[in-house]
């Protein structure tokens, strides 16, 4: 019999010892986990019903103490609302309960209190005959009613004088005390049991109630009755067991058996190899660890396995050698063609951008330059119209209207010329800066006066602006003047998001974030402006800053606005960023380092 008929013969053997052990080992496991399950789903039950009953406690001592008192029997007799309220109203803190309702002999009720939902006077689902039924064979009741907010638990009793204790003289009247299992409730005694109790959705909802001894759920149910016998709802409850820890204590235990059979099985396995084939396969071991057939000169002239698997290795050996050689001059090759493609797509990539950077930069400085000398040039011309057109204005006083309104409209294009040249001068030709140290509440408040006088000169008086400003002592060093501008800008560009009415709200308030040009995380001021208007597309968030790009319609602006704005912003080493949703609004962010000053004026 060959050696691997031997060792598969002796494997089978084994494995079918151990299966047969796992098996008859799993059986007596599975077994004793159920028993420790149902024990513990017992004691569960119990325990969670003893929890349930101390919580109830308090409202029957309401209901019990409340039905022995002689002042109560008065109360019934002569419908002091004054006591009620002094005495009954207490009674709902005092015991935890939803609301107490108080009827005469005859079922009519006389006085009720509850906190049910917010409402303060809420009544039973009970008429003047179903009171006196629900009493009609126990002077003492407990059971559910059905409300909007869920179940209520109810504890009742006839009313008494102080000394009937047992209740055996005629009743003066009922008493109800309630208390809601609502969310709070349920949560409290979740609490206390360690379990989830929810109320389900519905009396005949028993839906989730599957107990799970692998998962170590264990789940029942409380069924909520009301004073018929009928199920009013049905409270689920679900804990943990602890049963899952015991089955995996007991799963090790199984496991290290296992590990004992499998310890004998590989001992008595190496103890065989060892005797059949240890020989050649240390032969064969070390020429492949060795890398060299030279080992393997003893197996190569026999006609068993080991002798076939022997020169099989040393073809092996040979062929492995060539491809080595091979892999490697065409690894070498390889490697050397892709770093050239690399350096070849990097040094591409870098030209191409360098090209198109300085084909912009040529652009926008040839613009600049244009368009500065365009500016002066109209400039002049644009003055003389525009007071020429004043002149006439004033001599046409009474004269035709048709012709006075051409002059205003004449007025109002020379004007629209006059603000496109002025953006124009300050595109090409930004500024110096003069900077001084302010805080940033008085830019919002001059940029908010010259804004007031706009929204007054034009139809704009249902935009309401909503200041939040913060009274830190917080200063920045910035061009008072230029930052004036740049609020103006995004000011009327919020006011013209909203052509008929709207909200802007302002804020300043200090934060830490990036400031340039080292984008170091610094102490900054933000100043923050947000619209209710009709937002940007997100498809032009990213060219809101570029030169002449605009969203508006014809002769309704430049596209420098926000390019200045930016280039404003830049040159006081502030940070502006901008977000908006179509229909919900823009909010205008602008970061500016905070000057590390005591109080205005004096650095620290």
């Amino acid at each position: 019999m060959r050696v691997r008929v031997k060792i598969a013969i002796l494997l089978v053997l084994c494995a079918g010892i151990l299966a047969t052990l796992i098996t008859l080992y799993k059986d007596a496991e599975d077994r004793r986990l159920s028993e420790l399950f149902a024990q513990e789903t017992k004691e569960k039950i119990e325990g969670t019903a003893r929890v349930m009953q101390i919580e109830e406690r308090s409202l029957e001592t309401l209901a019990y103490e409340y039905t022995h008192w002689d002042e109560m029997v008065d109360f019934i007799s002569t419908s002091d609302r004054a006591w009620a309220e002094n005495n009954i109203d207490a009674s709902l803190e005092t015991y935890k309960a939803s609301g107490v309702w108080v009827y005469n002999p005859d079922g009519v009720l006389l006085y009720n209190v509850s906190d049910i939902g917010g409402q303060l006077s809420v009544k039973l689902p009970f008429t003047e005959g179903e009171i006196k039924k629900i009493f009609e064979n126990d002077k003492v009741r407990h059971f559910f009613v059905a409300m909007p907010g869920g179940p209520m638990e109810i504890r009742g009793a006839t009313v008494h004088k102080s000394f009937d204790i047992e209740k055996k003289t005629p009743l003066s009247g009922y008493l109800l005390a309630g208390r809601m299992w609502d969310k709070a409730y349920t949560d409290n005694l979740s609490n206390l049991t360690v379990s989830s109790i929810e109320v389900a959705s519905g009396p005949d909802d028993e839906a989730g109630l599957v107990s799970d001894v692998r998962r170590g759920v264990i789940a029942f149910q409380k069924v909520l009755e009301d004073w018929r016998g009928s199920a009013v709802a049905r409270v689920n409850i679900a804990s943990h067991s602890d049963i899952a820890e015991i089955f995996t204590r007991d799963s090790r235990k199984m496991l290290l058996i296992l590990l004992g059979y499998a310890f004998a099985l590989v001992a008595i396995l190496y103890v065989v190899l060892m005797i059949l084939i240890n020989v050649p396969l240390d032969s064969i071991s070390l020429a492949l660890a060795k890398g060299d057939a030279i080992h393997l000169k003893a197996l190569m002239g026999k006609e068993d396995e080991f002798g076939r698997i022997a020169n099989l290795i040393d073809k092996f050996f040979r062929q492995r050698q060539d491809l080595l050689i091979e892999i490697k001059e065409r690894k070498r090759s390889d490697d050397a063609l892709v770093a050239k493609m690399k350096e070849l797509e990097e040094a591409y990539k870098q030209l191409k951008d360098m090209q198109a950077k300085l084909v912009q930069s040529e652009k926008l400085a040839a613009l600049g330059r244009f368009a500065s000398g365009v500016a002066h040039e109209v400039k002049n011309p644009l003055a003389i119209l525009l007071g020429g057109l004043e002149y006439i204005k004033a001599k046409l006083q009474g004269a035709d209207p048709e012709l006075r309104e051409a002059v205003v409209k004449m007025r109002e294009a020379v004007m629209r010329a006059d603000i496109v040249v002025k953006d124009l001068l300050t595109f090409a030709k930004p500024s110096k800066i003069a900077a001084e140290i302010v805080h940033p509440n008085e830019l919002i408040h001059d940029a908010i006066v010259f804004i007031e006088l706009f929204k007054h000169k034009s139809d704009t008086a249902d935009i309401n602006i909503k200041q939040e400003l913060t009274d830190k002592e917080i200063f920045v060093e910035v061009d008072k003047n230029q930052m004036q501008q740049a609020l103006f800008n995004i000011f009327l560009n919020a006011i013209e998001a909203m052509p008929m009415s709207g909200d802007i709200f302002v804020k300043t308030y200090s934060c830490m974030a990036p400031v340039p040009p080292d984008r170091q995380e610094k102490s900054v001021c933000v100043i923050e402006i947000r619209d209710t208007g009709s937002g940007i597309p997100k498809n032009d968030m990213a060219k809101i800053f570029e030169p002449f790009f605009t969203t508006k319609r014809e002769n309704k602006g430049t596209g420098l606005g926000l390019s200045i704005v930016k280039s404003i912003i830049d040159m006081n080493k502030g940070i502006i960023n901008m977000h908006s949703e179509i229909d919900k609004g823009t909010t205008v962010r602008i970061l500016l380092p905070e000057m590390g000053i005591s109080k205005k004026g004096s650095r620290r």
